[in-house]
């Protein structure tokens, strides 16, 4: 794969430069973007691939925590050097419950650990990040110097967007979604249909954290490729959230963690459903799966997508077929 031109630097820049935009542009920009501020905004070369890390189950203040976390530090490390992507998505369990009412502490000090590296990032709650003041820990992440992250409707489902520079033009989305401890629900699909009914057709990414049913149908239907060594934990969701999905037009593919040692994609309802490789030494599963990320490459101006399993020391593994 080709570097990106659009490296932490530019992506600055291209924000700063945003701001200078004549007013018919920032009007034409704003009608077209719906609720987003200028911080929701990437500009793109729509013939440059655009890459996203994502880090998932990271699960920072664990058990074994002066251990883990310097290894899961140095591991984030090395896949942004070894592979330098635009952006990080972080797609829950960030940090390790509450734990005595430090839950927003550790957000705070999550937010900062990532923030460090000096890439624009993203996040997606988990069901292991709790917190006891919320309000506060979306006041703590919106603050970090290069986070992308929005409260949002409040409970932290927001979008981001890919922009064309020059024209400003709508090339790509990314929907980010609270699946608290249940998984998607109707206040997730409602949200989505409502932020969606005002785009122009362009392809989009959602990430979260719990996977929908339809990620066991298509293992056992034999369309999935990869690796699936635990049950899939969907919570409650029920099998409704997708097709709801898949109605709004405006998601190509789903991108969740939550269940460890599950790396594995394939399609359903027109959506491509994707296990992100899990991160953390924090959480289980490292002596069946290697903890890695997963790196996203989109081509905005051929609308075509594709994704690696990511290790630190700059190997990949594309997904096939394992029992």
């Amino acid at each position: 794969m080709d570097h990106l031109t659009l490296n932490r630097r530019s992506f600055l820049l291209s924000s700063a430069s945003a701001a200078l935009l004549s007013s018919s542009s920032l009007i034409s920009a704003a009608s077209e973007s719906s609720t987003l501020d200028q911080r929701q905004i990437i500009l793109v070369a729509p013939d440059q691939p655009f890459r996203i890390l994502q880090i998932t189950d990271i699960h920072f203040f664990g058990k074994n925590r002066d251990v883990d976390d310097p290894k899961t530090m140095k591991l984030i490390e090395n896949m942004l050097q070894k592979f330098e992507p635009d952006l990080i998505a972080v797609t829950g369990d960030f940090w390790s419950n509450d734990q005595g009412g430090q839950g927003v502490s550790f957000c705070e000090q999550c937010a900062k650990r990532i923030d460090s590296f000096g890439f624009p990032w993203l996040f997606a709650w988990g069901n292991h990040d709790e917190v006891l003041d919320r309000p506060k820990a979306h006041s703590i992440l919106e603050s970090m110097p290069n986070t992308l992250y929005s409260r949002g409707d409040g409970n932290g489902n927001y979008r981001i967007e890919l922009q064309d520079k020059k024209t400003q033009k709508p090339l790509w989305q990314f929907y980010m979604l609270h699946t608290e401890k249940v998984g998607v629900s109707t206040r997730e699909t409602d949200w989505l249909k409502n932020e969606c009914a005002s785009l122009p057709k362009t392809p989009g990414f959602v990430f979260c954290h719990i996977p929908v049913l339809q990620y066991d149908e298509i293992w056992e239907n034999g369309k999935a490729i990869g690796i699936k060594h635990e049950k899939v934990c969907n919570e409650k969701e029920n099998g409704k959230a997708l097709p709801k999905i898949a109605e709004t037009g405006r998601v190509s593919a789903m991108f969740v963690g939550h269940d460890h040692v599950n790396d594995y994609s394939g399609e359903s309802c027109g959506v491509n459903l994707v296990y992100g490789r899990a991160t953390g030494f924090g959480g289980y599963g490292a002596d069946k799966v290697a903890k890695g990320g997963t790196l996203i490459e989109i081509l905005p101006g051929q609308k075509s997508y594709s994704y690696l399993s990511v290790f630190p020391d700059g190997t990949t593994w594309k997904q096939q077929r394992e029992s």
